[in-house]
């Protein structure tokens, strides 16, 4: 068990540091685990893609196979704990997947070969991605979304020619964000998502080098409005995941407040126990 102390952990690439607050917990051993209120476990899959486990949910944000087969060779049988999704692991949940944007690195087709094995699976796509209507598209501008204990809002721009939004996603008690490519106008979207929540729980966000002052200021506004409890930094090259964590400055230190947690475990298949702003890693 590698626990995260009470010492300095670097939100490296745009330049975060903080003090982490843990304790020292047994992370659920399965995705069958029972999660209970705003207790929730986390793994990433690479890239952008993440999967959240919640009581009652399970959310798979971005995930791609065929854009990481370079860098990530694909194992003979696909689990979680090496950062893949085998639908027979997961088939007794209520699955959602959410798409940001049609771009390689952030959709991959593969996900609707879920549908056959999951019996309660919804879509969520950031722009027309088909013309199937048992999908859901959330259309600019700030499409919203609320059903089944889901409450989704979005906010929008283009990134390389194409539409994409931003996630923010409410269900069994937590609030999450995901940032997707987004570069949209954040001095206005953040206060509308701040309307939409006053804080949230867990935070995956872009942190791209080649782009990487663009993405600074739009961190400095999430976290400045929304006060995230997991920033989790994703969206460096394919591969070069270990680049999340290499130190650029901490220009932001002191916006970071008592019990914000910023994470450090790049691993594809890290898996994270979220519990009312204390987090494990594995």
């Amino acid at each position: 068990m590698k626990i995260l102390t009470a010492s300095l952990v670097i939100f490296l690439s745009i330049g975060f540091v903080s003090q982490c607050h843990v304790q020292d917990k047994n992370i659920p051993t399965g995705s069958n685990q029972t999660i209970v209120g705003k207790e929730t476990t986390i793994w990433f899959l690479g890239h952008c893609g993440f999967a959240v486990q919640t009581s009652n949910h399970f959310l798979i944000f971005d995930y791609v196979e065929k854009r990481l087969e370079n860098s990530y060779p694909k194992p003979v049988t696909l689990h979680l704990a090496t950062g893949y999704i085998n639908p027979e692991e997961i088939k007794n949940f209520k699955v959602r997947v959410f798409v940001t944007h049609e771009h390689g690195d952030h959709y991959d087709p593969v996900i609707f070969e879920w549908e056959k094995n999951i019996p309660d699976i919804q879509y969520f796509f950031g722009w027309q991605a088909s013309n199937e209507p048992q999908y859901h598209y959330l259309l600019a501008p700030r499409a919203e979304w609320k059903t089944d204990g889901l409450e989704i809002f979005t906010i929008n721009s283009h990134h390389s020619g194409v539409p994409e939004v931003a996630y923010l996603v409410k269900v069994d008690s937590l609030v999450i964000y995901h940032n997707g490519d987004y570069r949209g106008n954040y001095q206005e979207d953040m206060p509308y998502m701040k309307s939409k929540a006053d804080s949230i729980d867990l935070a995956f966000t872009s942190c791209v080098w080649q782009e990487q002052w663009e993405y600074s200021r739009l961190n400095l506004e999430l976290i400045t409005q929304l006060q995230p409890k997991a920033v989790f930094p994703m969206h460096v090259r394919v591969g070069d995941e270990d680049q999340y964590f290499t130190p650029f400055q901490d220009t932001y230190q002191s916006l970071l407040q008592e019990g914000q947690i910023i994470l450090t475990n790049n691993k594809k298949g890290a898996k994270f126990l979220y519990k009312d702003g204390i987090i494990i890693t594995k």
